[in-house]
C-alpha cells in the first residue's frame, strides 16, 4: 500500500463571478463520482488560504485530519507520467516553468485530456510541491483555452510513484468532497469538443483578411457580436471558451479564452492576463503581432448598448494601467503565497510598449485640437449610430480631459452649424483618451 499526505484545494467559481466586472453600457448533467484508488493513512493537515486557479478563481484548503478515502474497488488507480514528453514549446506559460514543473505540466495535461478520475503522478516530489502544482495548473489552463472541462476542485498529495520514489500527486474533483469526478462524462466531453470545433470553424470561415491586425479585429468584433456578458453562477461554462463560443454567454475569462482560441487558429500568439479592473478581479488578452505585444480587452469593448467599442484594442502597458492593474507575476511570490492562494498571479506576462497596433492609429480615427472641424465632418458622414475616435496630441488630451464640456460644446456647434439635423452627445474616456459620439434623432 502507498502512503501519502493529501491537501484539498477547492476552486471557488463564485469569486470569479463576483470579481470579473464589465464596464456598464452592454447545466450539464454531472457524471457519477468515481472511486479513489486504495491508500492507507490518507490525511489532510490543517491549513487555510486562497490561490489563483486557471479560472482566476480562489483556491482554499480545507480543515480536516485523519480522513481515510480508501476504496479498493477503484477502476482507475494511479496515472503515471507520460513516457513520451509532449511538445509544449510554443506555449508561453510552459516555457517559463522549471524542468520539474514541466514534468508536472505534461502529466497534468495527459490526465486532463483523458479525464483521469483518480490519483495522477505528476513527477518528483519537490520541497514546495503544492506551490509548484498551483503554478502548473494555472499555466496549463492559460496555455490551453480549449480545455473547458477541468473540474473546479483538486487535491494535491505527497506519495510515491511506481518505483517507490517520492512523488507529487494530484486528483481532480467536481465537488469539495474528496472524490475524483468531472461535471461531464467522456462521451459528453467528446460531443462538446465537437461543438466547440464547429463554432470556431464557423467564425474563422468568415474572416476575410490575411493581415494579422485585420484578423484580430474581425475576430474581436465577431466575438463581441456573439457573446452576451453573464454573471450566472449556475453556469460553469461562463469561464470558458466553450461558454462564449457555443453557448454565447461568458464572463471576462470566457471572452479572453475564446479570443485566445480564435487567434490560435491563425497562428497569432496570445495569452490571457489576470489582474484587477473597476475594483475587482478581471482577465483580458495580450496579443503579439510581428515582434510586438499589445493589450486587448474584449469584455470591456463589448458594451451593453450593442455598440462594439475599440477603446481597449492595441493598448500599451502604460495605457492599460490607467484603469487596469496587473496581478503579481508568479516568480515574485513566495511558495507560501502561491500554495495558500491568497494572491492571484500571472505565470507569463509580456511587456507591451508598442502602440502601433492601436485600433485608432491603424484606422486613422485620430484627431487633434487643430482639426475639430474635420472631426465634425467625419462624425456627420458616419453611417453608424455611434462613432469612436482617439486624440493624438498629448497636450490636447490633457486640455480635453480638463475642458471636455467646452470642447464637446464646440464640436456640437460645428455639427449643428455645418451639418444640420443630426445631434450628437459624447462620452470621453480619461483613461485611454477616446471619445464616443452617439447619434440621436
Amino acid at each position: 500500500m502507498k502512503k501519502m499526505t493529501a491537501i484539498l484545494l477547492a476552486v471557488l467559481f463564485l469569486f470569479a463571478a463576483a470579481a470579473c466586472k464589465k464596464l456598464p453600457a452592454s447545466n450539464p448533467n454531472p457524471s457519477p463520482s468515481l472511486p479513489v484508488a486504495s491508500f492507507e493513512e490518507v490525511s489532510e493537515p490543517s491549513s487555510s488560504g486562497e490561490s489563483s486557479s486557471g479560472f482566476s478563481s480562489m483556491v482554499s484548503s480545507s480543515d480536516s485530519s485523519s480522513d481515510d478515502y480508501s476504496d479498493t474497488s477503484s477502476s482507475e488507480p494511479y496515472l503515471p507520467p507520460p513516457t513520451t514528453p509532449l511538445n509544449h514549446s510554443d506555449h508561453h506559460c510552459y516555457s517559463y516553468l522549471t524542468d520539474i514543473q514541466k514534468q508536472y505540466y505534461n502529466s497534468m495535461h495527459t490526465a486532463a485530456e483523458q479525464m483521469h478520475a483518480s490519483w495522477v503522478v505528476l513527477g518528483p516530489l519537490t520541497e514546495n510541491y503544492t506551490a509548484d502544482v498551483a503554478v502548473v495548473r494555472h499555466a496549463l489552463v492559460t496555455d490551453h483555452p480549449d480545455i473547458f472541462w477541468l473540474p473546479p476542485y483538486y487535491v494535491t498529495a505527497s506519495g510515491t510513484d511506481a518505483d517507490d520514489n517520492p512523488a507529487a500527486l494530484i486528483m481532480f474533483s467536481s465537488s469539495a468532497e474528496v472524490s475524483p469526478s468531472y461535471n461531464i462524462t467522456r462521451a459528453e466531453k467528446a460531443y462538446m469538443e465537437q461543438e466547440l470545433t464547429t463554432a470556431v470553424a464557423l467564425i474563422i470561415s468568415q474572416v476575410t483578411s490575411s493581415d494579422p491586425f485585420e484578423i484580430e479585429l474581425q475576430l474581436h468584433d465577431m466575438l463581441c457580436q456573439k457573446v452576451t456578458y453573464s454573471l450566472d453562477p449556475s453556469d460553469p461554462y461562463i469561464y470558458t471558451a466553450y461558454g462564449a463560443l457555443v453557448n454565447g454567454s461568458a464572463l471576462c475569462e470566457g471572452y479572453s479564452r475564446a479570443m485566445q482560441l480564435l487567434l490560435n487558429q491563425f497562428d497569432i500568439q496570445s495569452t490571457t492576463i489576470s489582474g484587477v479592473a473597476a475594483g475587482a478581479g478581471h482577465m483580458w488578452n495580450a496579443v503579439k503581432i510581428g515582434e510586438d505585444w499589445h493589450h486587448l480587452d474584449a469584455t470591456w469593448n463589448d458594451t451593453a448598448t450593442g455598440f462594439i467599442s475599440h477603446e481597449y484594442f492595441g493598448l500599451t502597458d502604460e495605457e492599460i494601467l490607467k484603469d487596469h492593474v496587473f496581478a503579481n507575476d508568479s516568480s515574485a511570490l513566495t511558495p507560501e503565497e502561491l500554495a495558500s492562494g491568497a494572491v492571484s498571479f500571472n505565470t507569463f506576462r509580456p511587456v507591451c510598449t508598442n502602440g502601433n497596433y492601436n485600433f485608432f492609429l491603424k484606422k486613422g480615427f485620430v484627431f487633434g485640437a487643430e482639426n475639430l472641424s474635420e472631426l465634425a465632418e467625419y462624425v456627420a458622414n458616419a453611417t453608424e449610430n455611434a462613432v469612436e475616435v482617439k486624440f493624438s496630441d498629448p497636450e490636447f488630451k490633457e486640455q480635453f480631459a480638463q475642458n471636455s464640456e467646452t470642447v464637446l460644446q464646440e464640436l456640437s456647434s460645428l455639427l449643428a452649424l455645418n451639418h444640420g439635423a443630426n445631434y450628437y452627445i459624447g462620452r470621453y474616456s480619461v483613461s485611454v483618451h477616446t471619445l464616443k459620439l452617439y447619434k440621436t434623432v
